[in-house]
């Protein structure tokens, strides 16, 4: 196989490039086990600048996107980045996520899809026949404290067989500031279904997932900072069907909260026990390992099929369907939709 040494941001002005992806390239290349970086974005106001310091530094490329959703693969590959040696990572707004991966269809390169895949059901499932070079990316899956509990799951798989409920919280204190961000679903509540779906796929589940109740809000900005244009918090319920049994989860999700809880827990019956796996740790150290493991492995592990992924986007559809709008919270407090309720599992077993 050819070592892949070359990476393609397409997006990489937006946070996740700037905060997360390119300090993982700075650390991939200092492991010598990258050698070029390409950077590809609509707002990018460098044309082909090569910076390249006699081997003592990264080789970057910078390539404005000038046509709308095509991209210029002509001069990528004139500057040898298309090929196997190259991943693609594809990391723009959401509706361009499918559009920009198809293009890197056949030409060898491997092709990273961040989350959401795509808002189109139709679309995600076009990428199906393509699972062997393209992969979908959950970067909480990626975590430390996932990672570890995904290989317990592996290893101890009669956990599963005494869950009772789930809950995932990825509650954050900052607030949407000037991003233009998917829905409190499709940002964050994404995680939350790919967290339970995955660790049930680990201990061999052939699991399936329904939404029953979704109540969303809308934080009130602070001074200064502009009005969000969807809503920012949202509490998802529903059931997870493991074996025989409907196993009632919640996922709470949101922005401009009084308090930072990242993690997801599985409570187990009879004696009352649970696996609680932090979701604590830096996004920078999640999405290097992700590069890491798209870069160096002759067939990635990310830890959830694209076939996964593609009932994800049809379970953030469901919840958009069935979204309940509590109205508005002020920055820095809890939700309504959030107050601890300890019915929601009761009234979801009973439903079972």
């Amino acid at each position: 196989m050819t070592t892949r040494d070359s990476v393609v941001i397409i997006g990489s002005e937006g946070d996740l490039g700037r905060q997360r992806l390119r300090p993982a390239l700075r650390q991939l290349w200092a492991e010598g086990l990258l050698r070029c970086a390409a950077y590809l974005d609509i707002s990018a106001n460098r044309s082909c600048a090569l910076r390249q310091d006699q081997g003592r530094s990264l080789e970057e490329y910078y390539f404005p996107i000038q046509n709308g959703c095509l991209l210029p693969l002509e001069e990528l590959d004139r500057h040898g980045l298309i090929g196997p040696h190259v991943l693609i990572f594809v990391c723009p707004p959401t509706p361009y996520h499918v559009p920009y991966a198809m293009q890197f269809l056949g030409t060898g390169c491997v092709v990273a899809v961040e989350k959401p895949l795509t808002q189109n059901q139709v679309a995600a499932r076009s990428l199906l026949p393509f699972s062997d070079s393209v992969f979908p990316v959950g970067h909480q899956l990626c975590k430390g404290d996932m990672l570890r509990f995904l290989t317990h799951c592996q290893e101890e798989q009669d956990w599963a067989r005494q869950v009772s409920t789930i809950s995932f919280d990825l509650w954050e204190m900052k607030g949407a500031g000037r991003r233009v961000i998917d829905d409190a679903v499709w940002d964050l509540g994404w995680h939350g279904f790919e967290c339970i779906l995955a660790p049930l796929r680990a201990a061999g589940y052939a699991v399936t997932m329904t939404v029953t109740r979704v109540r969303v809000a809308t934080y009130a900005p602070r001074t200064g900072e502009p009005i969000p244009a969807t809503f920012t918090a949202a509490c998802i319920e529903g059931q997870v069907q493991i074996g025989n049994r409907a196993v009632p989860y919640r996922i709470r999700v949101g922005k401009g909260l009084a308090e930072e809880r990242k993690q997801v827990v599985f409570r187990s019956d009879p004696d009352d026990g649970q696996h609680v796996v932090s979701l604590q740790e830096s996004g920078w150290q999640a999405h290097y390992r992700v590069l890491r493991e798209l870069l160096t492995e002759p067939r990635p592990d990310l830890k959830l099929s694209l076939a996964d992924t593609v009932a994800v986007v049809q379970l953030c559809n469901q919840a958009g369907r069935l979204a309940v709008d509590d109205g508005a919270y002020p920055f820095g407090t809890t939700p309504s939709v959030f107050q601890e309720d300890q019915s929601w599992a009761a009234s979801l077993h009973a439903a079972a």
